[in-house]
């Protein structure tokens, strides 16, 4: 029988509630990151665009899930930090954005969101 091997390079790291609530009391303060896959894409298309540091998702709130099947590659090839929110999340950052549909925050490098979102996992 074969047998299958997954590398941990193709996880999305998991975002612990704590984490999660303190991200997105930061998002509340901000207005400059992504929130779609094409938005996050288009950046990515012009070689001389602004960069991002994490991306974040919300997998566990949508029931199609290949939107989210080539971002590890992504985020390992451009050095992006990819974290999913945990389960319910969605909503809140529906109403965080005001838009519906929201399943993904692109933060750029030179956003001074970033720092703050860095010092949460430092702790």
């Amino acid at each position: 029988m074969k047998q299958t091997l997954e590398s941990d390079i193709f996880d999305i790291k998991k975002l612990e509630k704590e984490q999660s609530d303190k991200i997105l009391n930061i998002l509340k303060d901000s207005n400059s990151y992504l929130t779609t896959y094409n938005q996050l894409m288009n950046i990515y298309e012009d070689i001389h665009g602004k960069r991002v540091s994490y991306i974040f998702v919300c997998q566990d709130d949508i029931q199609h899930t290949f939107i989210f099947q080539h971002l590890p590659l992504f985020a390992r090839h451009y050095n992006i930090k990819l974290y999913k929110f945990p389960k319910g999340t969605q909503k809140v950052i529906e109403k965080i954005c005001n838009k519906k549909f929201v399943n993904i925050i692109s933060i750029f490098k030179d956003d001074p969101i970033t720092v703050k979102i860095e010092k949460i996992f430092l702790l």
